[in-house]
């Protein structure tokens, strides 16, 4: 059941980031997490992970999760488009364990604004919204739309009906659809994993003072080699001319300025305390005379964002349950379809 209830919560932040794509916009670089960080290899890592606790319904602290991300993007095409877009968003999610039936209750808002402008076009729109959950809905106050609550417990139960059977229905907590085991404690084996992260190039750094502190940073070179493997991996459903374009575009990126970091934290106890993430990204392009763009493409793009064991208190407001029922607007396809 505990499982299960982790999905839901899981569930609520996935439907929330996805709205808004964006999270709390006053800490420049909220993702990342400071340490006294030595870098480590794949043995290092699997060592330092021995002792984490795998089962994030045991977190530190409580049952409960603060998330927040901000982005920013820009992207400019001279003489033929430029986009700029910039969004927030931020949620807190509390389960109240105590009854035999767990209370969910969680809280965010966040914004989005972009400009576009194409030849001669300019359009520029913002949207914002609040976000609330209770232990069956989501409630939605946005400047899009109108007022509106989504049943998630019926979408997760259509779209898992006939897949998962046996979820909520009494099984233990080591177990989902009556056959999938799940380590109840403990890391699941990811020394695979870890070693090829390192033979990608992704460097790994940790910090043992107090509890577990893991950095993973990828650098310009190793993520320009990822994208061209990924377009060439992907070739076959791509027209050969298509295909054969990206991939040279690829080869001629420039990146001015470039990281992508990545951590996770744990107590002494091996319980989960934060994800951060932080990546910021500066390129540019120079085509060939031949293609007819004067001057460089240029992309700039910056995320930041954080996952954090959460054991405050989350108020609802009132009328909430005037919200109209929107469930059926929205469905999910079933899983396996």
């Amino acid at each position: 059941m505990k499982k299960f209830i982790a999905a839901v919560m899981s569930f609520i932040l996935v439907i929330a980031t996805c709205a808004f794509a964006a999270c709390t916009p006053e800490e420049e670089n909220l993702g990342v997490v400071n340490g006294n960080y030595v870098e480590t290899d794949a043995k290092g890592l699997s060592t330092a992970l021995a002792n984490v606790n795998a089962d994030l319904t045991d977190i530190a602290g409580g049952a409960g999760f603060d998330f927040a991300t901000k982005f920013a993007v820009s992207f400019n095409m001279p003489e033929t488009l430029s986009l700029s877009a910039d969004g927030n968003f931020g949620y807190k999610i509390n389960a109240d364990m105590s009854g035999e039936t767990p209370v969910l209750t969680g809280a965010g808002s966040g914004s989005v604004s972009y400009s576009l402008r194409k030849d001669k076009t300019n359009v520029e729109e913002s949207y914002s919204a609040n976000i609330y959950n209770d232990s069956q809905y989501l409630y939605l106050n946005t400047t899009a739309a109108d007022n509106g609550k989504i049943d998630y417990l019926k979408l997760i139960n259509d779209a898992m009906q006939g897949q998962l059977p046996g979820i909520g229905e009494g099984e233990g907590d080591s177990e989902i659809g009556g056959g999938m085991d799940l380590p109840a404690t403990g890391m699941p084996d990811i020394s695979e994993l870890i070693s090829q992260m390192e033979k990608l190039g992704i460097k790994a750094y940790i910090d043992t003072d107090n509890g577990l502190k893991i950095k993973l940073s990828l650098d310009a070179v190793t993520f320009k080699s990822l994208l061209i493997v990924a377009a060439q991996s992907v070739k076959d459903f791509l027209p050969a001319e298509v295909a054969t374009t990206i991939t040279a575009m690829l080869a001629l990126v420039e990146f001015s300025d470039f990281n992508i970091d990545f951590y996770l934290v744990f107590d002494a106890d091996g319980k989960f305390v934060q994800y951060g993430e932080d990546i910021n990204i500066n390129a540019s392009v120079e085509l060939p005379a031949a293609v007819g763009v004067s001057g460089p493409i240029t992309l700039q793009f910056s995320n930041s964002a954080y996952l954090k064991a959460y054991t405050g208190t989350v108020t609802l407001p009132d009328g909430l349950d005037a919200y109209p029922d929107i469930t059926d607007k929205i469905g999910l396809p079933a899983v396996g379809v």
